[in-house]
Parts: structure tokens; C-alpha cells; sequence
């Protein structure tokens, strides 16, 4: 996959390509703020910023992603550019940081929040599978 990071990309055009290849991963787009007698804070951008909008000075160009590429080279690759991005993963109907598995492939990443999330599902399904069972014996 390709991504191109153009001066009137829309972070939620980046993201939504990501997201079509990996649906148990997402990206977030992080712009850096210093407060006023404080440490710097890191805040989630809005969709429909332009990359121009985050950073001006970012450099355009593209990003080749691979199922092997890790979620620490693709976080690297942005940075390249000057933009800050943090990958998650799906858990059910959370979405964690992968700084733990930053190491792993993204298609590790997005199998294990396939398997997690599916598994989930499917043992909530059977529960009520079996509660349905035991109230018709019940009756």
C-alpha cells in the first residue's frame, strides 16, 4: 500500500486508507503543544485538518506499507516526515496503544485484534445461545 502525504491530504483520508487494510488497526494523527509552565501535551487532530493545517513545514511525499512493515518503522516513516502518528489496536470495543508490540508486523497487530475482538463476540454470541437454551428447558 501506498500512502501519499500531500500538503491537502485530510488526516481522515489517510486514516480510512489505512483502516481499509488493517480494520482491527487505526492510526491517530498527534500534534505537540507546550502549556504554559508545563511539559508538553500531545492532542488527537480532527479528520478533516489538512496535513498543511498540522505541521507546515512537513515534508510531502509517500509512505510504502507492507504487511511486514512494523508498527515502529510506520511510526518512523511519519516522523520522517515531520508528522507524529500512534497506531491501535482494536480489543473489543476498546483501542489500545501497540507501544508494548510496537515491534510487531502490522499484520500480526491486526490478526491478534481480529482473533481478540472475534473471539469476544463469538463467546457473547454462545452465552446468549446457552441462556436462551436454559430458559426454554425452564419452561
Amino acid at each position: 500500500m501506498k500512502i501519499k502525504i500531500l500538503r491537502d491530504s485530510r488526516v481522515g483520508e489517510i486514516k480510512k486508507q489505512f483502516n481499509t487494510k488493517y480494520p482491527f488497526l487505526k492510526l491517530e494523527f498527534l500534534t505537540r503543544r507546550r502549556l504554559p509552565k508545563g511539559p508538553e501535551k500531545q492532542i488527537l487532530v480532527s479528520d478533516n485538518r489538512k496535513l498543511s493545517e498540522i505541521k507546515s513545514d512537513f515534508k510531502e511525499g509517500a509512505i510504502l506499507v507492507s504487511d511486514s512493515t512494523t508498527v515502529n518503522e510506520l511510526e518512523g516513516f511519519f516522523r520522517n516526515h515531520l508528522l507524529d502518528v500512534q497506531v491501535f489496536r482494536r480489543s473489543n470495543d476498546l483501542w489500545l496503544e501497540t507501544t508494548m508490540t510496537d515491534s510487531w508486523s502490522l499484520v500480526k497487530q491486526n490478526s491478534h485484534g481480529k482473533e481478540i475482538t472475534e473471539s469476544r463476540h463469538a463467546s457473547r454470541a454462545q452465552s446468549r445461545f446457552d441462556n436462551e437454551e436454559l430458559s426454554d428447558i425452564a419452561q
